[in-house]
């Protein structure tokens, strides 16, 4: 049995997601459940340009045995060596739909690469509407299933947050931007709810508020897709995402310059993971 979110992470090169079939499916089965009218002309159009059979039956007989017995575990998912999945997007799909946490996997012998990128739909005839629907329910699932990052910038920072914002985006898919107010005790408890699940010491965490106090109190949230996260193992042993720290290195170094007084990290906070971004999704 593996995770679905770590099955969802194995679908990944780079910051690129794999298998896009899989949300044409997910589409499928929520015009099943009268949740959209574009899923099963989606499905019939992808299996046509694959020079599939069109099998909507067939699909829908799965999709009944999922909501009345959830995953059959005598047929698990086919997945290659490299951890690329080479049978089973249908059940994939019905286990994201049903909130199915745990899968069977059997790993194969051999390795090889499928993928169906956007680009692949994009260059098979799917109009921009149609990728704009697919990537939507894409970052849906994303958000639902907590595997993206939450990037907060801070007031010292505030003249630059477009232009910080702009250069993340050109590396890695942001799903979501928010801009919040707030007030000096806002602030502060802000900060020190971030910092809570981090093993900082409380002295910094002042530090850090005592610098931000002559800006005006707005910061920018970005929910950031990285992809697959290359995590590493900290001296405490938690997990940080080897982009995280690389994305703060570049900004801190780029801008620590341009602002009055400076201190560590008063101007942009990353999770170190998923554990982090749950944490930090509560407190927002």
């Amino acid at each position: 049995m593996i995770d679905i979110k770590n099955f969802i992470l194995k679908q990944y090169n780079d910051t690129h997601f794999n298998r896009f079939d899989i949300i044409i499916r997910l589409l499928f089965i929520e015009e099943y459940f009268g949740k959209n009218k574009i899923g099963y002309s989606l499905y019939k159009k992808m299996q046509k340009q694959r020079k599939r059979k069109y099998k909507p039956n067939i699909f829908k007989k799965l999709i009944d045995s999922f909501n009345k017995s959830g995953f059959d575990k005598l047929y698990p998912i086919k997945v290659f060596k490299n951890g690329e999945l080479k049978d089973g997007s249908h059940r994939i799909a019905c286990s994201l739909y049903f909130n199915i946490n745990k899968i069977p996997i059997t790993y194969l012998n051999t390795n090889k690469n499928i993928v169906y990128l956007l680009k692949w739909f994009k260059e098979n005839n799917f109009t921009k509407k149609e990728i704009e629907l697919i990537e939507q329910k894409y970052n849906n699932v994303i958000l639902d299933k907590n595997l993206f990052f939450i990037i907060t910038l801070w007031p010292p920072v505030y003249n630059y947050f477009n232009e910080i914002e702009k250069n993340i985006n050109k590396k890695y898919n942001i799903i979501k931007t928010l801009n919040i107010k707030l007030n000096d005790s806002e602030l502060k408890k802000l900060v020190y709810h971030q910092y809570k699940i981090d093993d900082i010491e409380k002295w910094k965490i002042d530090k850090k508020l005592e610098y931000m106090k002559s800006y005006d109190k707005e910061i920018r949230i970005l929910f950031v897709d990285f992809g697959f996260p290359d995590f590493r193992k900290k001296k405490n042993k938690k997990l940080i995402s080897k982009k995280a720290e690389k994305i703060k290195k570049e900004i801190r170094n780029k801008y620590k310059e341009k602002i009055d007084n400076y201190f560590h990290d008063i101007i942009i906070h990353i999770g170190d993971n998923y554990e982090h971004t749950k944490h930090i999704k509560q407190i927002l």
